[in-house]
This record gives structure tokens, sequence and C-alpha cells, in this order.
């Protein structure tokens, strides 16, 4: 028998497997009260102004996010063919390469590691790209005389390595998830 959240029978429990973090709102909210408490710390300790317009903005950029993961999450959801409650259990379950054995399930999941695997093989520059974009905004602030600035612009680079480790590790549960699913060939073996 699979690992909580099968019944008996062998379906998903997607009233019990659901958690109250699956919702974007919580995560979304926190960092944009992170971001406005640092914009106020750093308006406050370094005097700038600017920090508190930077941070307005800030709130503002993840409010529209969470609208945006939002209506992203409807659509994805509507393409899979789940309803947009089940899509976060069905991630969690390929997070831990739990696979059910309801056929139904199994089909919807297939079609999520499917739609997962173009995704996430198809941004593999994303990541690359923006800490390229921050090093050469951090070099830039270094030669105009911004020390703190271009400290700030390094560490935002140094930020995005748990987010490409994140998506690199994704990608690899979705790949032996579709491994164990029959979509592809096991290129480990």
């Amino acid at each position: 028998m699979d690992a909580a959240g099968d019944s008996a029978g062998g379906d998903i429990d997607w009233e019990a497997e659901r958690r109250p973090l699956d919702q974007p709102w919580v995560f979304l909210g926190a960092l944009a009260a992170a971001g406005a408490v640092a914009a106020v710390l750093i308006a406050w300790l370094a005097d700038a102004p600017r920090a508190l317009g930077l941070g307005a903005a800030w709130v503002l950029w993840t409010g529209l996010t969470a609208a945006m993961s939002r209506f992203a999450r409807r659509t994805y959801a509507s393409q899979v063919g789940v309803p947009p409650a089940r899509l976060p259990v069905l991630l969690r379950r390929i997070r831990q390469e739990r696979i059910p054995r309801d056929p139904a399930a199994r089909r919807e999941m297939a079609l999520l590691v499917r739609q997962q695997r173009r995704q996430l093989a198809r941004r593999w520059w994303f990541w690359p790209l923006l800490t390229g974009m921050f090093l050469v905004t951090s070099a830039a602030q270094w030669l105009a005389g911004r020390d703190a600035a271009a400290l700030m612009w390094v560490v935002l680079a140094a930020l995005l390595i748990p987010g490409y480790l994140m998506s690199r590790r994704m990608l690899l549960h979705v790949r032996r998830v579709g491994v164990r699913l029959g979509q592809e060939r096991d290129a480990w073996s």
C-alpha cells in the first residue's frame, strides 16, 4: 500500500492531503510583508526615501503575482483536467514520488508530469540569465561607487541559487515519476 493518503481502494484522499499552504496567498503575503519591512528598514538605516517607493512597488508586485498565480493555477488545472484544489496535492505527490493506484488519478498525474517536464526543461535558462543580470547590475553599481547597492545585488544573485537547485530537483522528481508511469525510458540504466 502507498504511503498515507491512499484509502483501502488505492484512491487519493484529496481532502486529507490538502494543506493550508497549498494556496499561494499565504506565501506571497508573507513575502510581501517581508519586502515591505525590509524597505522600511533600508529607508530608516540608509536614509533613502526611495526605499519606501521600492517597498510599495514590491508589495504591488507580489499582489499581482498572487493574482496571476491564481489564474495560472486555474488554467493549468483545466489543461490537466483536474479541479484547482487537486493540483497542489498531485504536485506534492510528484515531489514525494508517490504514484496513486487509482487509474483516473494516474492519468491525471501522467498529464501533469508531461506538462511539468516540458515547462521545467524549457525554462532552464531563466536562473542563469537572472543571476547574470543581477551580477551585471552589481558591477554597474560598483563602478558607479555604490558599494552597498553592489553588495545587495550580489546577495540577490546568491539568493537565486536555491531556486535553481529546487527547479533541478523538481525536474529529477518529474522524470523519475514519468519513468515509473511508463512515459519514458529510464535514462540512468
